[in-house]
């Protein structure tokens, strides 16, 4: 969260007071809070139904809530109500478990959640980053970058033409700069690695060999292969 009320000093200091550490996410990337975005899907799900069936949104959202939190969770198998209290909550279906859980068995339920919910996110990301063609990206502080930009007609290019230079790196959040622009958060995947805009085009190449011309061997632009002349021109004329 990057908007102004997150930022005041006020807001800072009662983070500190609570020991809680805020944790920002990567401008214009809603998959970095995809689990805050995905719950406020399903809560405007059931608030549209209760609207449309004619009752008070605000006496479901009550009755939602309950029958979310007692609900074991499809990553952690668990209710949230039972991770959070570490006991199941009472609710309007029937049970037979019992209520108040044994120390061995809190101490089980909150290993399981950890492993399922590890295991599950594994899964997860193999299946988003195979439908996404993920690659890696290896960016370092120090290279130039451009940004992809929005698209506002036929004729517009993919990335702005304004050279940015890599100035932090946290994790898949890149941090660039430029002169004319300024500082720029975005995720790695909006970047695109550029040669040295700063060098002229003799030195660029220079600087990609370490120091060696390249030999015409590294430049070929196809692959070579053997000629041979057809069989039938080296058999005997009868």
């Amino acid at each position: 969260m990057h908007a102004p009320p997150f930022n005041a000093a006020d807001f800072d200091a009662f983070l500190n007071q609570n020991g809680v550490r805020h944790r920002k996410i990567t401008p214009y990337w809603p998959q970095a809070n995809a689990e805050a975005e995905r719950f406020m899907r399903t809560l405007e799900k059931a608030a549209r139904a209760a609207h449309i069936e004619g009752r008070r949104w605000q006496d479901e959202l009550d009755t939602f809530l309950l029958n979310y939190r007692s609900t074991p969770h499809c990553t952690t198998g668990i209710s949230p109500a039972e991770l959070l209290f570490n006991r199941k909550i009472r609710n309007k279906l029937p049970s037979v478990d019992r209520l108040d859980p044994m120390p061995s068995d809190i101490e089980d339920i909150h290993e399981k959640a950890i492993n399922n919910d590890s295991k599950r996110k594994e899964k997860m990301k193999k299946f988003a980053d195979k439908r996404n063609h993920a690659k890696n990206i290896n960016l370092q502080i120090g290279d130039y970058v451009l940004v992809r930009q929005q698209k506002k007609n036929k004729l517009s290019t993919p990335f702005g033409k304004t050279p940015y230079r890599v100035t932090e790196i946290k994790g898949t959040m890149i941090t660039a700069t430029s002169e004319d622009s300024g500082n720029i958060t975005r995720n790695v995947s909006v970047f695109k690695q550029i040669p040295n805009p700063n060098l002229e085009p003799q030195d660029q190449i220079i600087e990609d060999f370490h120091g060696d011309m390249p030999n015409t061997e590294l430049t070929r632009r196809y692959p070579t292969r053997n000629r041979r002349s057809p069989e039938f021109y080296n058999s005997s004329q009868t």
